[in-house]
């Protein structure tokens, strides 16, 4: 979602020369990537979910007076900055912030966000919510695993940075729903039918 630029060898250059962006904000050159949900058939046949209305993404103006670097305010992402979060390969949660980060809510039922993909149908739509950190070392634009240089907050989305990473952005939060009400006479058993592909 987002610049019409993307690509997998893209850079900051390649951004600026974007004709258009999914984003309603145009000016809005980034490029916003989450996994494909899947419904994962009793045949073992996998089956792409829809997204419902593509994504909202908030840009989130929270600071802490307690950050090292709390005089500088927030500060505007460099140019050529780079950063992913979540982990693909993750199957265990172990409540780690990175994990924390990454919840699911179940429209049109009572229940609240959780960690978890649901273990009924969601009539309303299955909505996937992400935190990126906010954190930066302050040096480095990009980092090997495109993450340690930067880190989370004390309270994921607000609170205090850590003294390794002290320089503070906005905190980038989206949400992404999907259609697995399409899917509601599908289920079997209590099983989970739904599972995320990066691939």
């Amino acid at each position: 979602m987002g610049s019409s630029a993307f690509n997998f060898t893209m850079d900051y250059e390649d951004t600026q020369t974007a004709g258009c962006s999914t984003c309603k904000a145009v000016e809005d050159l980034s490029s916003y990537w989450v996994p494909s949900l899947y419904y994962h058939a009793q045949n073992g046949s996998f089956v792409s979910v829809k997204q419902s209305g593509g994504a909202l993404i908030y840009y989130l103006q929270r600071s802490d007076p307690n950050d090292p670097n709390a005089a500088e305010g927030l500060l505007a992402f460099p140019k050529g900055f780079r950063m992913v979060a979540g982990t693909p390969e993750n199957r265990n949660y172990t409540d780690t912030p990175e994990q924390r980060a990454v919840s699911f809510v179940c429209l049109g039922t009572e229940g609240p966000a959780t960690s978890e993909l649901p273990s009924q149908n969601c009539p309303d739509g299955l909505r996937t919510q992400l935190i990126m950190p906010s954190c930066w070392d302050g040096k480095n634009l990009d980092s090997p695993d495109h993450k340690s240089h930067m880190a989370y907050p004390s309270g994921l989305d607000n609170g205090v940075c850590p003294d390794s990473h002290p320089k503070r952005f906005i905190t980038v939060f989206y949400e992404v729903t999907w259609s697995v009400d399409d899917f509601k006479d599908m289920w079997y058993g209590d099983k989970q039918p739904f599972v995320f592909s990066t691939g």
